[in-house]
């Protein structure tokens, strides 16, 4: 296949902005909602924490199951809770009686869903959500002055003339978290630190890529959002990695073409079958900075099997596949040189594998 006529890229460029109808500083609105409520989209808004007990809470808001844009409108509220002990709680909530139960402002973050809501204007967001027994009240507010994302936020995909999008806004690379958290009935105050993001597209994801790496970690004032996607066989195994560097006030660096990514320990898990790496590592230098960030794996939060969760369309379309979703909580380490200084960090980090394809060594 030509090269040519298939492509991927970044956008990066001031008319990919212009395209968009987007600014280079991120706005409000970016986080509101940016596809519409089809069967040729999908979208998602997604929170983390590390709790200061030791525990971990995701929560998902989306119109409808996620990766598929064939399913039908179908709002969804995904709670993951993992306990100090490592037992996780994972619970899905459908709501079908959308039209009257589900709303999402194209003005900023706003998602509704019956008595759920996610709401927030990139500086403060209320989340509420709720399942069988498991019942989140939390307030994020982002401490980073300046907003940032990867390019305009949208890796662009052309094939025969037609154009297929993924796009990623991490609108709160990282913020405090303070509320409630009620599991089996028992109520307690929470506290600690998280993120919240948002993706949508036009393509099912599994027709995009083979698999990717994601991850964000905190290290002193730094935040540090890496992640490598490799792109289907039709796309050449292409790797496209993703960085975003910052300080309290600044961003350091978003230049995603200086970063290389190596997989190593690399073994087949043995549950999903698909090929984990046990250590990652992320290598930057743009002649001003340069760090290394090593990944090790230390246990699974969450295991998803994806084949079950698709449309029929999908469904048929991924078997002999196997495609898995990972969930990890890791140990990271950052060395970083910078100014002349050499700083070193390690930290906790929450990341994940998503693995649509079959399995490849890189």
């Amino acid at each position: 296949m030509k090269s040519s006529k298939v492509k991927a890229y970044l956008g990066n460029e001031i008319q990919h902005f212009k395209k968009e109808g987007m600014k280079q500083i991120p706005e409000m609105w970016e986080d509101g909602q940016r596809v519409p409520l089809d069967r040729n989209h999908f979208e998602w808004w997604y929170f983390d924490a590390e709790l200061d007990d030791g525990s971990v809470l995701v929560i998902i808001f989306g119109p409808k199951p996620f990766f598929d844009t064939h399913f039908p409108t179908r709002p969804i509220v995904v709670i993951d809770y993992t306990d100090p002990n490592g037992k996780l709680i994972r619970e899905i909530s459908f709501e079908k009686n959308w039209k009257e139960n589900y709303s999402s402002s194209k003005e900023q973050c706003e998602v509704r869903i019956k008595n759920n809501y996610f709401i927030g204007d990139l500086k403060n967001y209320k989340i509420k959500a709720k399942t069988k027994s498991i019942d989140a009240e939390i307030t994020l507010e982002n401490l980073h002055q300046t907003m940032k994302r990867t390019g305009n936020g949208f890796l662009y995909f052309q094939k025969k003339e037609k154009e297929k999008y993924f796009a990623w806004f991490p609108s709160v690379p990282y913020g405090k978290i303070a509320g409630t958290l009620t599991v089996n009935g028992i109520k307690k105050q929470i506290n600690g630190y998280g993120y919240h993001d948002h993706n949508w597209g036009n393509a099912d994801p599994s027709s995009l890529f083979n698999h990717w790496y994601w991850s964000r970690a905190h290290f002193g004032d730094y935040v540090l959002l890496t992640g490598n996607l490799v792109l289907r066989k039709e796309y050449n195994y292409k790797q496209v990695p993703y960085v975003l560097l910052l300080d309290k006030t600044s961003v350091l660096t978003d230049d995603s073409r200086k970063l290389t990514v190596t997989y190593n320990q690399t073994e087949k898990h043995p549950k999903t079958k698909k090929m984990v790496s046990n250590l990652l590592e992320f290598n930057y230098d743009d002649n001003k900075i340069k760090f290394t960030l090593n990944i090790q794996r230390n246990k699974d939060l969450v295991l998803q099997n994806l084949l079950m969760m698709n449309s029929p369309h999908l469904f048929f379309n991924q078997i002999g596949k196997n495609p898995w979703y990972h969930r990890f909580l890791g140990k990271a380490k950052l060395v970083l040189e910078k100014d002349g200084k050499n700083e070193q960090y390690e930290s906790t980090v929450i990341y994940e594998l998503m693995y649509y394809g079959k399995n490849m060594r890189l």
